[in-house]
């Protein structure tokens, strides 16, 4: 489908698109592909999902042809800091953490996050050491944060175009991977607050029978 971007919002990354239909369109900074920052009146082109548009970019240029190779490995990445010759086809909107004894450990984790939702890449943002406590002892741990992205470069020689590339990533498996690590650090700590109770239980009924 193609339409006209009515408005967009960098800051808060919300826009509005007009289709040839006159329907007005919801979407956001992760509906647009390959970086694209669109002004007021470009021309569009999108794919559309009820009352909101994704896959948005330009009418004027055809992505789909463009061969693009992807890395040969997952790079974790900082702002600024691209592979040479690469570039950022698609970024998510939302951020990953992974823990582990080792930063290394930790880093490890959070590029097999990524690799389920279809990046190859992730841009680093920091890493903190933590402690944790446990039965009887403590010891210090590693969480690193990253945003899974797409990366791939111009290759003539490849079989794969970049839309190929950008579309095997999916934010909404992103999304649907942070709500179940949620849920389950929810029942880790009611389980927890329902084992002192048992305990505390425990103590009391032994005290009560003596």
């Amino acid at each position: 489908m193609q339409g006209t971007v009515t408005s967009f919002d960098q800051e808060s990354g919300q826009g509005v698109i007009t289709a040839q239909d006159g329907a007005q369109l919801r979407f956001e900074v992760e509906d647009l592909e390959y970086g694209y920052k669109p002004e007021a009146g470009a021309a569009v082109d999108f794919q559309r999902v009820g009352d909101e548009a994704s896959e948005i970019r330009p009418v004027a240029q055809n992505f789909d042809v463009e061969p693009y190779a992807e890395p040969q490995e997952f790079y974790l990445i900082t702002e600024g800091d691209m592979p040479e010759g690469f570039e950022i086809l698609k970024k998510s909107a939302l951020e990953l953490s992974a823990e582990g004894r080792l930063e290394s450990t930790a880093k490890y984790k959070l590029s097999l996050l990524c690799k389920r939702c279809g990046a190859n890449a992730a841009l680093f943002k920091k890493s903190e050491p933590f402690l944790r406590n446990s039965i009887g002892f403590s010891f210090y741990m590693h969480r690193v944060y990253g945003v899974p992205v797409v990366i791939a470069k111009p290759d003539p020689q490849s079989a794969l175009t970049r839309t190929e590339i950008a579309r095997r990533f999916d934010d909404q498996k992103v999304k649907r991977l942070l709500e179940r690590r949620r849920a389950s650090k929810r029942g880790l700590f009611w389980l927890k607050n329902l084992g002192l109770l048992l305990v505390f239980i425990f103590i009391l009924g032994y005290f009560i029978s003596r």
